[in-house]
């Protein structure tokens, strides 16, 4: 009596599948690729080391493509025999081999994804920090490039055009690079906002770097009132503002004949018994050169040629109001 059959086309076409994914030995190589692949993403939404690892990211990715490739490839080509009764040519390694594989399969994608998942909350890995970096970024152009005619009070102008600032403005923390024709290549700078009250509100963390873009990025961290720095009032950003508008800083630089400088400041300084190349600046930017006054301290800009700190010597202008040498 013959034997009816009963395999019909789709059911052919899914053997097939299951077969190439699942119950061939080459399932075995893309098994390992794979837990590769969530190994090194891994690594990348945990630490980063960007360099090193996006390389090897994309050459396993790159194989996981050609293997997907020759699978359908491969496919293809089978499903255009004739339907084959005792299935010789998608005859898995072992009966169950294809199920061992399918579990496999399905536990290394739910511990890498359990894994890659946590590094991006909660600040568990670099993923985290980079999802909180884009959610809290503000981007603006500046509006002049060239410090010696914006200033500091010319940023601040492109920063205000996109968010509001606090009453309250401090730093102790900032640094502008800048080119001979005083083109800004760089701009580091931290500030903190307090309200009305002096109570800390946020942090504005602004950076630029013109070989990376052409645009200030600003990223801003709400402390509602509840953060631990104090405003000072001999340390805000007023101050800073007011002295670069006072500093000569196109004519000083001349003197120094670069093709790069910069400008720093870190708040309230003590020089002790340092003189070389200090300056006092009076609250109506007068400088007066320092000669051997009491209290060498104070908001203290420094005016430097970076990487040459000691063979050409910093001129350093610290803030004192109402002071008048005698």
């Amino acid at each position: 009596m013959a034997i009816e059959n009963k395999l019909t086309k789709k059911l052919y076409r899914r053997l097939i599948l299951r077969y190439l994914f699942f119950g061939s030995k080459s399932s075995l190589f893309i098994l390992l690729l794979y837990i590769m692949w969530w190994r090194i993403l891994y690594t990348i939404t945990k630490i980063g080391q960007m360099k090193t690892n996006i390389p090897i990211f994309l050459g396993i990715s790159f194989l996981l493509l050609l293997m997907f490739i020759h699978i359908i490839v491969t496919y293809r080509k089978l499903v255009k025999r004739e339907i084959n009764e005792d299935l010789k040519i998608v005859k898995p390694v072992h009966p169950n081999f294809w199920k061992w594989t399918v579990i496999l399969f399905s536990l290394v994608t739910m511990v890498g994804g359990y894994y890659v998942g946590s590094n991006a909350v909660n600040f568990n890995g670099a993923l985290a920090w980079k999802i909180q970096e884009l959610k809290t970024e503000t981007r603006v152009k500046l509006e002049n490039d060239n410090f010696y005619a914006a200033k500091l009070d010319g940023i601040l102008d492109s920063v205000k055009e996109k968010m509001e600032l606090e009453p309250y403005l401090m730093t102790n923390d900032l640094k502008i690079d800048f080119e001979k024709d005083g083109t800004i290549t760089d701009i580091y700078m931290y500030v903190y906002g307090f309200d009305q009250d002096r109570k800390l509100q946020s942090g504005y963390l602004i950076y630029f770097d013109k070989t990376k873009s052409n645009k200030v990025k600003i990223h801003k961290q709400d402390w509602h009132g509840e953060g631990t720095t104090v405003y000072d009032p001999n340390n805000d950003l007023s101050i800073v503002i007011n002295m670069l508008k006072w500093i000569p800083v196109k004519d000083e630089v001349k003197r120094w004949n670069e093709e790069h400088y910069a400008v720093m400041y870190k708040g309230i300084r003590n020089w002790g018994i340092i003189r070389e190349g200090i300056r006092y600046m009076d609250e109506k930017g007068k400088v007066i050169p320092s000669i051997s006054a009491p209290g060498n301290s104070g908001p203290t800009i420094s005016l430097y040629v970076p990487g040459k700190e000691d063979m050409i010597t910093p001129q350093r202008y610290i803030y004192k109001p109402f002071f008048h040498e005698e």
